[in-house]
């Protein structure tokens, strides 16, 4: 059963980092109109 528990704990935290950290990257390049208005928003 803790076995079990560890293997639920470490894929909760994988899914979560992977989550919060893609849309961090996914405008990383990003260039014209679309920066302008990430910028405003910052």
């Amino acid at each position: 059963m803790a076995i079990k528990n560890l293997i639920n704990y470490i894929s909760f935290l994988l899914i979560n980092s992977f989550v919060f950290i893609t849309p961090l990257l996914a405008h990383e390049g990003a260039t014209g109109v679309i920066k302008e208005r990430m910028d405003k928003f910052r």
